[in-house]
């Protein structure tokens, strides 16, 4: 690989950064999560059109990425919690860099913690041993095999 490659690929890496997520990945995703229904509950608890369990609503708060009088049941702290938390996601380090926005969309529905763990173990094969419902889920929003 030249030089060239590399940097080009370095820069088209951070033009993603720069432009992930947008809006319309950010409404497709809502609806995908909740039908964009602010009174769906899933059957894990997970609440609301962005479809946060109140222990994430909880750590997202804590950390910052929303303001602590964020609240759970207002569409529009939801709509806000989605983009801090889908860009604090997409922006971590990732094991297999290549992989972020897939890694990111992963962890948003199964967690971060499983998705590090899937890539550790499976190396680039770790989307093969995602649960099938984040198979699913990445197919939904235009993602995945």
């Amino acid at each position: 690989m030249n030089k060239y490659f590399i940097v080009l690929l370095f820069s088209t890496n951070l033009f993603l950064a720069q432009d992930f997520p947008t809006e319309e990945f950010l409404a497709k995703q809502r609806f995908v999560e909740s039908s964009d229904s602010q009174d769906a509950v899933s059957s894990c608890g997970a609440i609301g059109v962005a479809q946060f369990l109140p222990s994430t609503w909880s750590w997202i708060i804590e950390i910052g990425l929303i303001k602590a009088n964020s609240d759970i049941s207002n569409r529009e702290h939801q709509i806000e919690a989605q983009r801090a938390y889908m860009t604090y996601l997409y922006s971590r380090t990732w094991i297999i860099k290549k992989d972020a926005l897939e890694a990111s969309i992963s962890a948003y529905n199964c967690g971060r913690g499983r998705v590090l763990k899937l890539m550790r173990i499976h190396g680039v094969l770790w989307k093969q041993y995602l649960p099938k419902e984040t198979k699913n889920y990445l197919k939904k929003l235009g993602y995945g095999k």
